[in-house]
C-alpha cells in the first residue's frame, strides 16, 4: 500500500477531519466558559481515527523503537 492509495488519503483527511473538530470543540468551550446554561463539548481525535481506521480495515504500525509502549 503506497502513500497516496485512496484508502490511506481517506484515513488521514477523517484523521485530521477529527483533530480540526477536537480543536473546535475546545475554542468554543473556552469562549463560552461564563455563559450561563452552556454545556461543554468534547471531541476525540483518537477515536476518530481508530473509527475511521476500523471502517476500512487498517491497523496503525508503529515501527520506531523510540516510540514503543
Amino acid at each position: 500500500m503506497g502513500l497516496f492509495d485512496s484508502t490511506t488519503i481517506q484515513q488521514l483527511e477523517r484523521g485530521l477531519s477529527g483533530a480540526a473538530n477536537e480543536q473546535k470543540a475546545i475554542s468554543q468551550n473556552i469562549a463560552n466558559a461564563d455563559t450561563p446554561g452552556y454545556k461543554e463539548r468534547r471531541a476525540s481525535f483518537k477515536q476518530s481515527l481508530e473509527e475511521a481506521s476500523a471502517e476500512q480495515g487498517l491497523q496503525a504500525q508503529n515501527e520506531c523503537k523510540a516510540h514503543k509502549l
